[in-house]
């Protein structure tokens, strides 16, 4: 995928598509599931410029978004937003008491090592909120994106590289520490699945 030309046209465009719309109601189903409390540690992973890592503080002051897009970093609308990449971060075990990550995995080419790294990351006992698009198939939710950027919908199948449901995160972590709780459907305003997770406490 042509990542740097996606995020550069993302960053530039995001703020014109109803994102106030989206954020409000991203926010609510993330509060509903991660349920933040002003002691936790928590890290966003793809936070862009850092929208949800703001409202997120108003409930835990100790909050961190990454992303690898580092035009969003640079226009960052709150601190303690760092550009990384999440599947390899530098952040020492056993960092965070709760990881959130909105409808980027479906990005991301190597899930197995995503999830080994919020394995590592995380507290014995952590949650982590992931959300992604329920799609009819693979980059049907991306279409919009692949126009404005490509001005090509076959272009959608580069944007999405994963169609994912419960089932199948259920399989990504099977052999790592990290325990399937429940899945929610919440609209945002498109129809997504929010995914909640929790590391073991007697972690391997």
């Amino acid at each position: 995928m042509k990542t740097d030309l996606y995020n550069q046209k993302y960053t530039s465009y995001i703020d014109k598509r109803g994102i106030f719309l989206r954020y409000s109601l991203e926010l609510k189903a993330v509060l509903k599931c991660l349920n933040p409390q002003a002691t936790d540690k928590i890290l966003e992973i793809g936070c862009d410029k850092g929208r949800l890592v703001k409202e997120i503080k108003k409930y835990s002051k100790n909050v961190i978004g990454i992303d690898i897009n580092r035009e969003a970093v640079k226009m960052a609308v709150t601190s303690n937003i760092v550009e990384m990449d999440g599947t390899d971060t530098n952040f020492p075990p056993n960092s965070f008491d709760k990881i959130y990550s909105c409808q980027t995995i479906e990005h991301i080419s190597n899930l197995n090592k995503f999830f080994k790294e919020i394995d590592r990351i995380l507290k014995p006992g952590g949650i982590v909120v992931i959300s992604y698009p329920i799609e009819i198939f693979r980059g049907s939710n991306a279409l919009f994106d692949a126009f404005f950027v490509y001005q090509n919908l076959l272009a959608a199948r580069e944007l999405h590289l994963h169609r994912l449901n419960p089932g199948k995160i259920k399989k990504l972590i099977v052999s790592i520490n990290l325990d399937y709780l429940k899945s929610e459907i919440h609209f945002r305003p498109f129809p997504s699945y929010y995914t909640v997770l929790r590391k073991k406490i007697y972690a391997i």
